[in-house]
């Protein structure tokens, strides 16, 4: 079993025929936040989010390039 779906038992939801992007979903949603997990075409302010870098990676028919910008330069 997956931690994703460890996650989603605790939290008292069933897993059965769930892609892992609709159970992510429904986590978000059962913990109170918005269900945006890799929604085409989404953008992302929830910089928290510990689903973040995944779902930007991942997004059907999108591409993204991951841009580390050292602190010193956000300062």
């Amino acid at each position: 079993m997956t931690e994703v779906e460890k996650k989603a038992k605790r939290l008292g939801i069933r897993v059965k025929n769930l892609s892992r992007a609709d159970l992510i979903r429904k986590i978000q949603t059962r913990e109170g936040h918005c269900p945006c997990f890799q929604i085409k075409g989404g953008s992302c302010d929830k910089r928290e989010c510990c689903w973040r870098r995944e779902c930007l990676v991942n997004i059907p028919g999108r591409s993204f390039r991951l841009v580390f910008v050292p602190k010193a330069m956000t300062s």
